[in-house]
């Protein structure tokens, strides 16, 4: 059995309108559209790395300043360590100095008091030492052992030679005057002589 015959093709007419009115560029606009949908899906791939870029760069910038505030947050952290440690040891240093300060003015303290009693215990010897010492001056010894001067001693002090009083012996009836210059018959060999200009004597 033979197929149908086609049927035969109508004519085109000027005015580009077929008879289902449908243009004559339709494979162009058909390929028109699929170009702008290949490059609206390019721009969207695109805006997608753009997006994909900003994101990423966006988690980078806040993980280095999550990495800043850390870093500031551990730099602070030391440097209060480190304050309060230097802190401690000023508070230490000075308990130290103070300490020494305070050793030192009571060991000036402890000085000062013996000082104070070695000079005490001095003076209780000298106000408790006998009369008749080796410490004394030898006229002061030779004066209370009898002799009398005229005139006190000018090589030391006034209270080295001072002239003492001597008791009356037994049987003599003339009263001691401290103030008398005279010399008794009983002294008279014991005076000694005064040297003039026409005296031969040394």
């Amino acid at each position: 059995m033979e197929p149908p015959p086609l049927p035969p093709r109508q004519a085109v007419p000027k005015d580009g309108i077929g008879p289902r009115g449908l243009p004559e560029t339709y494979h162009e606009a058909r390929a028109g559209i699929k170009e702008q949908i290949k490059e609206n899906a390019m721009a969207r791939g695109k805006e997608k790395d753009a997006d994909r870029d900003m994101l990423e760069y966006q988690q980078q910038l806040g993980k280095q300043l999550d990495q800043l505030v850390q870093h500031r947050e551990l730099t602070e952290a030391q440097a209060r360590k480190l304050f309060q440690k230097q802190l401690l040891e000023q508070i230490e240093y000075n308990k130290l100095i103070k300490a020494r300060q305070d050793a030192e003015e009571l060991d000036q303290r402890k000085k000062g008091i013996a000082a104070a009693d070695d000079y005490q215990n001095e003076i209780t010897k000298i106000m408790c030492r006998p009369s008749f010492s080796d410490e004394m001056h030898p006229f002061m010894r030779k004066m209370y052992s009898g002799l009398k001067m005229k005139e006190k001693c000018p090589c030391s002090k006034p209270d080295y030679c001072a002239v003492p009083v001597r008791e009356p012996k037994l049987g003599d009836t003339t009263k001691a005057d401290p103030n008398s210059t005279e010399t008794s018959p009983n002294d008279a060999g014991n005076e000694a002589p005064i040297p003039t200009k026409g005296s031969n004597n040394p």
